[in-house]
């Protein structure tokens, strides 16, 4: 049997293929690997400087403005601006708790620390100059006396800051936002819906965004425990709050469904979606809890709730 024999050429020549092969996969590699670095950064900075918490918050505003049927374009850039400036001038404060709750956070905050303070002044002037512009003193009014009332949340502007006052930090910011969504198209706008729908509707907002509020409350319960914050899973302890968010989780659903009753033809489809779909993954949620999870399933899962009815309706309707 007659073997093949390579000129030293030719096996050189395979042997400069396979250099460059290697080469090549290892440069695709490295470019995979710099694409992912890239991402994962970008990823840290939505969530560190809150734009990522902003976004959930104008679409969920967007979400009830088509329940609703309101006109919410005015009040887009002041929801926006309010959620950043609200978060960043927390993230600002230093609390003791954060070391604690959430120390991979904190960290990214000082590394962001000049970025966050540009954002909180950008955001601060544009919630005075929007309705300026607009001439709608009504919101200018409404902006900058929310503005305030924040502040103190995490700034003793009137000797206590409102997140050390008992309970007051689990029910302050479902409360606000709940109010900075209802409010201003009912002092603004015709109805576009009747009175027990946007009971009903409101009844339903504050639930879902206390639930998103609650799961991060307790995650947080050993830092505030330390550092003396009286939220409700503090005060009533981890497996009453479960059963407060299996409560709201309840409510929610009897809610919607009842909303698919109450409102008009177009709305019927994305309520049914709204009654089954979100408290699916709600309950995800809180059967994650269960153990331990890692922080980045808060920044991500949790803050995304307020993603969660925008996508069902854009789908649904």
């Amino acid at each position: 049997m007659k073997v093949q024999e390579f000129c030293p050429s030719e096996a050189e020549h395979c042997e400069s293929l396979l250099i460059d092969t290697r080469g090549s996969l290892d440069s695709q590699s490295l470019s995979i690997a710099s694409a992912i670095t890239f991402i994962r950064k970008c990823g840290i900075a939505l969530q560190t400087l809150s734009i990522y918490g902003a976004i959930g918050i104008v679409s969920f505003g967007w979400t009830l403005s088509r329940l609703l049927h309101f006109e919410c374009i005015r009040y887009v850039p002041l929801w926006f601006f309010s959620a950043l400036f609200i978060y960043n001038l927390d993230r600002l404060k230093k609390d003791p708790a954060d070391l604690i709750n959430t120390p991979a956070r904190s960290q990214s905050a000082a590394n962001f620390r000049k970025i966050s303070r540009a954002l909180t002044l950008i955001s601060a002037a544009a919630l005075v100059v929007v309705p300026i512009l607009e001439k709608d003193w009504l919101m200018l009014l409404l902006t900058t006396g929310g503005a305030v009332v924040c502040m103190n949340y995490s700034v003793p502007m009137f000797g206590v800051r409102f997140k050390d006052i008992p309970f007051l930090k689990s029910f302050f910011a479902p409360t606000l936002v709940t109010a900075a969504f209802i409010v201003p198209p009912l002092l603004q706008q015709p109805l576009g819906a009747d009175h027990a729908c946007y009971a009903i509707v409101t009844a339903w907002t504050w639930c879902v965004t206390l639930f998103n509020m609650l799961l991060c409350d307790l995650r947080d319960i050993e830092g505030d425990a330390n550092t003396g914050v009286r939220s409700l899973p503090v005060a009533i302890g981890g497996r009453r709050t479960i059963f407060t968010l299996c409560t709201l989780l309840v409510l929610g659903v009897v809610l919607s469904i009842t909303m698919r009753f109450e409102c008009d033809a177009a709305g019927v489809i994305p309520w049914i979606f709204l009654s089954i779909i979100l408290p699916v993954y709600l309950a995800g949620l809180l059967a994650a809890i269960r153990k331990p999870m890692p922080e980045d399933f808060y920044e991500w899962w949790v803050e995304g709730i307020l993603l969660v009815p925008a996508i069902i309706y854009s789908v649904t309707s």
